[in-house]
């Protein structure tokens, strides 16, 4: 549907995908070719979940006292939760390329370990390579498992892994990447070049861990006082002002509340969980 609506109304779709300039990139990495149907298909999504909310909103309030500000709000929501899906799917694709790089950068430093010790025991890279893609690395092991494909295919390794790198979603990976084109094209030692990427890999590893942890004090900080201390004392205030003539106090504002409460605390264990590094526990 998407790739029937994109090609039935492209111009429409080229400038909200010009908003979104990295789009088209960290869909070609997660193999992605045709960007105008993903976003065509985004505003379909989007725009389906929002009408079926605005619909089950308006006519839900029917037997409400006050009919047509209740509707207004539906339409409010609507419009909301449209902007709020077309948004999320338009940032997707780079949450998800940084979550691939993020599992591979898990595994590539026991990968480049593997490899290190292979290759000063006196195997050859392509062989240490061939052993990497059997063995249990992960994303790392299908990356090279791709580059093994091409250099068996007749391809030079220097550039299979030229490719390698070019198509990389992990900083550290492409580094090793080039680290080992650089040694394979000036006949040095392999063994220093990766020894190096890996304790770069490493120390960035400890400093992800120490920011996690200064970052999630302050984020289970907010988590409490969102889930205890505001509802409670927000609830008090309002009684107190509904004494003097102001807010009146009943189940929908309850609710409301609660849930506004329910939905702020799913936010931050979101925000926590998508920021954990990725390392083996």
């Amino acid at each position: 549907m998407g790739q029937k609506y994109s090609d039935r109304h492209r111009a429409p779709v080229s400038p909200i995908q010009a908003l979104f300039p990295s789009l088209k990139y960290n869909l070609k990495s997660l193999g992605v070719t045709n960007p105008e149907a993903y976003v065509a298909s985004s505003v379909l999504s989007a725009f389906i979940s929002a009408a079926l909310l605005g619909v089950l909103l308006y006519f839900g309030a029917q037997s409400a006292k006050d009919v047509a500000r209740i509707q207004s709000l539906a339409i409010a929501a609507s419009f909301g939760l449209f902007l709020t899906l077309f948004i999320f799917n338009m940032y997707y694709p780079g949450i998800k390329t940084k979550s691939y790089a993020a599992k591979m950068d898990r595994d590539l430093a026991f990968a480049l370990k593997d490899m290190l010790v292979q290759v000063e025991s006196g195997i050859p890279l392509y062989e240490s390579m061939v052993n990497i893609a059997h063995s249990n690395y992960g994303l790392v092991s299908v990356e090279f498992t791709s580059a093994v494909k091409e250099i068996s295919a007749g391809a030079q390794e220097s550039r299979a892994l030229q490719q390698l790198a070019l198509k990389s979603k992990s900083e550290y990976f492409r580094k090793a990447l080039w680290q080992l084109v650089s040694t394979l094209e000036s006949g040095a030692s392999i063994g220093p070049a990766l020894r190096s990427v890996i304790e770069t890999l490493e120390s960035y590893q400890h400093k992800s861990i120490k920011d996690y942890s200064a970052t999630l004090n302050f984020v289970v900080l907010i988590y409490m006082l969102s889930a205890a201390a505001i509802p409670s004392m927000g609830m008090t205030f309002l009684i107190v002002l509904s004494a003097f003539g102001g807010i009146g106090v009943n189940e929908s504002l309850i609710l409301a509340i609660i849930g506004g409460s329910l939905l702020f605390q799913l936010v931050l264990i979101g925000f926590m969980n998508s920021g954990r590094p990725a390392v083996y526990e």
